[in-house]
């Protein structure tokens, strides 16, 4: 294994970072995506490392939960002694050397917009990202940790010191105040990348800059806010066919309008619902919706995790809980969940509501037995006062100090404000679209844990407890339903997403769920499930032996088989008795054995 190698695997295994292959000796991404592909899959990195050897190390910024202050002395930056002078000292937490000559100095990102830059050279790093130590530059000399520590400095990121913020905060008042009537989107995504880089150019060509001017601050925004950062040379060509036109044409700005008028009517939107006698939001015009580009849904447990809200009911006892918190673990670590979906890691908030923090400890212990860095990015909260008088607002408040990539609030019930004229449907879905809302605003996935009704339904959405406000305003829906057997069914119902169902056991030695199958027999019902179950058993059977072994009714038991029998689970002999088909003996064994 390769010195690149082994440190690539150890900034996941004892940093929890997500990282990715960058060419040797340079900065390119050699994945098709770029950072978007980083990962702290051991596997993964091991398979990029063996076809790459000598690449260098990159180290995402956003999902990392990263802010990288980039001294660049070639672009006028001062050295580390100036910058403490002119700003502040970094104090204890990780810096590089660059092989430029520059300095990368490691904070915590510490939420909301931040600045492209502060100052001539100093670049404020928070998406994008950034090559990391042992890499080589392309000048031959390495990145190195400065310390004595080493490469253990990026186990101590400290968070962004008061200074820090408050340059930031001045930062953006200024660029806020520089005349321009609509912000740049803090984050811009790919399909729109180039037209809203070109009107930005635009609007520094207006001002009287010149190719040589604008072209740092497009490498800036281009680094900072782009989701797939283009190259240098197309940067340049942008810049350079800026020199086209005069100072004060704004013909550049029109193709960026649309971009920028939707997120204004988003804004407006959000300003009305706090005033009621707002102006209604502007129109867009379906040519506008119908010529974006949209960014593809991101999930923070790939496929089944989008970001935004997601419900995850089951009955009590089931596991549900328990659930959760691996999956808290997984986001925390980097490491897959239920060892089978990527997931983007990064801190996460966990509102403990319904178990004190002896019992946090147990359950801790019991999935995570080793002591391990990430478990910093695990944050615990007991309470939380109720989510229509105060509850959403702390929620809010505390995802805008500390961004997370997920947020886990056990249970629904613990944050239901209990009213005596309290509309059940309207309340329902005010509580869960205020929380699909804050998901959207900090970027992240809610996970809100509930209760599946008593007696079983037909369908998921119908089986979880309250009105149809609670689904109504969720972006997706988990299930956890028993089986007879010793599985549960993980159903996952999203709205862009395709329907999908696992099997999955809750072991003992080490503690955890494992997942066990997936397909179509695990989309049946418990019902249905139970009959298959019996008739591998004890087929064949007539329909009233069926309901009557179960204890089911018989109309309904009659239905249900017949419905096997039209998918080919099932098959029915001359005397009217059912037995498993060859499919159906096939899926029933793969998902019990």
């Amino acid at each position: 294994m390769s010195d690149l190698a082994a440190a690539a695997r150890w900034y996941s295994e004892h940093g929890g970072f997500k990282v990715f292959p960058v060419e040797p000796r340079g900065k390119r991404p050699l994945t098709e995506h770029g950072h978007l592909d980083a990962s702290a899959d051991p596997s993964r990195i091991a398979a990029w490392w063996q076809q790459w050897p000598d690449a260098n190390i990159g180290l995402p910024c956003e999902p990392n939960g990263l802010l990288v202050i980039d001294l660049d002395p070639r672009n006028g930056a001062p050295d580390r002694d100036g910058f403490v002078e002119a700003f502040g000292d970094p104090g204890d937490t990780a810096e590089v050397e660059t092989g430029s000559g520059g300095r990368h100095i490691f904070f915590r990102h510490p939420g909301g917009a931040i600045p492209a830059t502060l100052g001539p050279g100093i670049d404020c790093k928070s998406a994008g990202y950034v090559v990391a130590p042992p890499s080589t530059h392309p000048s031959g000399r390495e990145y190195s940790v400065d310390g004595l520590d080493g490469a253990k400095a990026f186990l101590r990121i400290a968070e962004a010191p008061a200074w820090l913020l408050e340059r930031i905060r001045a930062a953006s008042t200024n660029s806020n105040g520089a005349g321009h009537r609509e912000p740049l989107p803090d984050r811009i995504p790919k399909g729109v990348q180039h037209v809203t880089l070109v009107s930005f150019a635009g609007k520094l060509r207006e001002l009287g800059l010149t190719d040589a001017e604008i072209f740092p601050s497009l490498m800036a925004v281009n680094e900072g806010r782009c989701s797939e950062p283009g190259t240098p040379e197309n940067i340049r060509k942008i810049a350079a066919s800026m020199m086209r036109y005069s100072p004060g044409d704004s013909d550049l700005f029109k193709t960026a309008s649309k971009l920028w008028r939707v997120t204004a009517a988003r804004e407006h939107e959000q300003a009305r619902n706090a005033d009621p006698k707002a102006q209604p939001a502007p129109a867009v015009s379906g040519m506008e919706i119908y010529s974006m580009s949209y960014p593809e849904t991101v999930f923070v447990a790939d496929p089944i995790l989008p970001t935004g809200l997601t419900i995850f009911a089951a009955r009590p006892k089931v596991g549900k809980s328990w659930a959760a918190l691996q999956l808290a673990l997984s986001v925390a670590s980097g490491a897959d969940f239920l060892e089978r979906f990527p997931v983007r890691a990064g801190r996460v908030i966990y509102f403990a509501l319904e178990e004190p923090p002896r019992r946090t400890h147990s359950r801790i212990h019991a999935l995570q037995p080793t002591r391990e860095p990430w478990l910093d990015n695990l944050h615990f909260i007991y309470d939380l006062a109720p989510l229509l008088a105060g509850g959403a607002a702390q929620i809010d408040a505390y995802l805008a100090e500390h961004p997370a990539q997920l947020v886990v609030i056990d249970t629904l019930l613990a944050i239901v404000q209990a009213s005596a004229k309290r509309d059940a449907m309207r309340s329902d879905y005010a509580e869960t679209n205020v929380l699909r809302e804050l998901a959207d605003k900090h970027n992240c996935a809610i996970l809100l844990v509930a209760h599946t009704r008593k007696a079983t339904a037909e369908y998921a959405l119908d089986a979880v407890a309250g009105t149809s406000g609670v689904t109504a305003g969720a972006d997706c829906i988990w299930t956890l339903t028993r089986t007879p057997g010793a599985e549960v069914i993980l159903e996952v119902r999203g709205r862009e997403s395709e329907e999908q169902a696992y099997a999955l056991v809750l072991d003992k030695d080490p503690v955890g769920w494992r997942l066990t199958g997936s397909g179509e027999l695990a989309r049946l019902t418990v019902e249905r499930t139970e009959i298959l179950e019996l008739l591998r058993d004890e087929a064949p059977l007539k329909p009233a032996k069926v309901a009557a072994s179960l204890r089911k009714n018989v109309v309904t038991t009659r239905r249900l088989l017949q419905k096997l029998l039209s998918d080919d689970w099932v098959t029915r002999n001359s005397d009217g008795g059912y037995c498993l088909s060859q499919r159906g003996a096939a899926e029933v064994r793969s998902v019990t054995v």
